[in-house]
């Protein structure tokens, strides 16, 4: 067990307890000893004290860029004075995918273990004994990364899949419990009758193709934020498409370009067309 540590900081050997906790590290203690931490945050708290000042009644400075930005680029925070995060919404994204690419990276590469996709847009995070809910549910999806970054037997309880073998995966372990079969019978043909209320000829993914029925999924083509259009997923959304008449409302995705689209407004198969339709445009122009 661990008694003393070096302070980054000051570069004295210290007792422990003068340490804070991190999660994040390896030992479980922040790198710098309570004391220069504690002058470290009073130095960035003068410093946000003088950059509210300066800011407009409009605008607020983001901590991690040093950019002033409308109040509406901001996340919103109950617990700050402002009600308002102190990095803006880009930011956060950007800390976010930081963040979830060191985890594939931790759990063997940006790569989905069965079907082999790499589009990072399309990867997530599988818990190999379920509770995947429940763990966000308690922790977040922060705190999910955190325990799994400090889980010494993170192999053997997750690992990367695409979207869509993640929901095969669900399903089939859905319909390995005898005890929801029904249930499980019951929501797929649901899900029959609401796709094909949506499609007007077969069954497939309007982005990429794939017509998988078990890997394709109901997206909102407008915000669901935006015009809160029935239910937002589950069975009432497939009860809302059978009883009502919302062509040109909804669309049939594959559940990796529905999560592409979620993070960025289009799918990533969409952006790299658009993407090249411009760098050709503008090899044209020259």
């Amino acid at each position: 067990m661990i008694c003393n540590k070096l302070c980054t900081k000051c570069n004295e050997i210290k007792i422990v307890t003068n340490f804070h906790k991190n999660r994040r590290q390896k030992d479980g203690l922040h790198s710098q000893c309570k004391q220069c931490a504690k002058i470290r945050h009073a130095k960035k708290y003068a410093e946000n004290s003088l950059r509210m000042s300066i800011d407009s009644p409009e605008q607020k400075r983001c901590y991690s860029c040093n950019e002033s930005k409308l109040k509406i680029k901001f996340p919103l925070r109950k617990s700050a004075n402002d009600g308002l995060g102190t990095k803006c919404k880009d930011c956060c994204k950007q800390s976010n995918i930081d963040l979830k690419k060191e985890v594939f990276n931790t759990l063997g590469g940006m790569i989905c273990v069965k079907c082999k996709e790499t589009e990072f847009e399309f990867l997530t995070i599988q818990h190999k004994n379920g509770g995947g809910r429940e763990h966000r549910t308690i922790k977040s999806w922060q705190g999910v990364c955190f325990d799994i970054l400090n889980d010494p037997n993170k192999f053997q309880s997750y690992e990367v899949l695409c979207a869509n073998c993640n929901m095969i995966d669900s399903i089939k372990k859905m319909n390995d419990k005898s005890l929801s079969s029904k249930a499980c019978v019951r929501h797929s043909n649901l899900k029959k009758q609401a796709l094909d209320n949506i499609s007007s000829s077969k069954l497939e993914c309007v982005c990429c193709g794939i017509c998988e029925y078990n890997k394709l999924c109901i997206d909102h083509i407008y915000p669901y934020e935006q015009n809160k259009l029935g239910p937002r997923n589950g069975w009432s959304l497939y009860k809302y498409i059978i009883l009502n008449n919302v062509l040109g409302k909804f669309q049939i995705l594959c559940y990796n370009c529905n999560q592409s689209k979620g993070r960025g407004d289009v799918c990533v198969h969409k952006r790299k067309l658009l993407n090249d339709f411009h760098r050709l445009s503008l090899t044209h122009q020259s």
